[in-house]
Formats: C-alpha cells, structure tokens, sequence
C-alpha cells in the first residue's frame, strides 16, 4: 500500500462491508467481522488508525448494503465508533431510523466525542456485549419459534 497517498487525502477507504471469510453466528456479524479485518489490514499496512475510513456503517435497501435496512445497526454503529478514525462517516438511507433510535445512535456519539479514545472504547466495548447478548437472545427466540 502507497502511504503517500495519505499526502493528498486526508482518509483512505477501506472497501465496501461484504461477507466475511470467517463464519459467525449472524450473516450481519459477519459483514461486521469483515470491515475489522480491513481495517486491521489497513493498520498493519502503515495506515494510522485515524486515517481510515472504515466504512462500517451502511443502512439502506440498496445492494451495496445488502438490503439491510436498519437490521442489527446498533452493533454495527458502535463498531464503527471503536475502530477510532478520525470521522464516522454513515452510508445509506438514514431515514430508516426511527426517532427512538436516533436517540440511541446520538449517545453512542456522544460517549465517544470529546472524550479519551480509551475511555470510549471501554465504554463502547460494554454495549458491543449488550447488543451481542441482544443479537443471541433474538437469535435464539427466532430458533424456537420455528421449532
């Protein structure tokens, strides 16, 4: 990888989320598990974590997103605030989100801006496990529910 193109931009993107190689549980996981590894590629290539755009945020009902609509977009938001770029550049059909979660997406800023990355990392590191647990426990009523 070129990192003098880091001269004339102030990011470099990482690549549209697509289906990772490594199997998990939730085909949204998986794209979200993907988007890591790139950004882990991106890191070990020389890129400072800051100048990654990571791309990890994508609702919408286009093909680009997978017609995910607003499926599983709190764990994909708040990886998207751990991966620690500079910005967090959101994709897609924001309409989507409701009100109630809006407020939600605007804590999830809120917790990261303004505050050390560290800290923010902890903190969002506690609701990734909470939006996992949620992710299981629905995964898991879906299963009996089709028994």
């Amino acid at each position: 990888m070129d990192l003098r193109w880091l001269q004339a931009f102030d990011s470099l993107y990482c690549g549209d989320p697509r289906l990772s190689d490594v199997p998990a549980r939730n085909f949204w996981r998986s794209m979200d598990l993907y988007t890591d590894h790139m950004v882990r590629y991106f890191e070990t290539a020389g890129v400072p974590l800051e100048r990654i755009d990571n791309t990890g945020f994508m609702v919408g009902v286009a093909g680009t997103c997978y017609a995910r609509r607003s499926e599983a977009f709190k764990g994909m938001l708040l990886l998207e605030h751990a991966r620690g770029g500079w910005m967090n550049v959101y994709y897609g059909n924001l309409e989507l989100i409701d009100a109630a979660n809006a407020k939600w997406f605007a804590r999830v800023q809120d917790i990261t801006s303004g505050c050390n990355r560290w800290v923010a990392l902890i903190r969002l590191e506690i609701c990734l496990a909470m939006a996992t647990l949620a992710d299981s426990a629905h995964s898991e009523i879906v299963e009996r529910s089709t028994q």
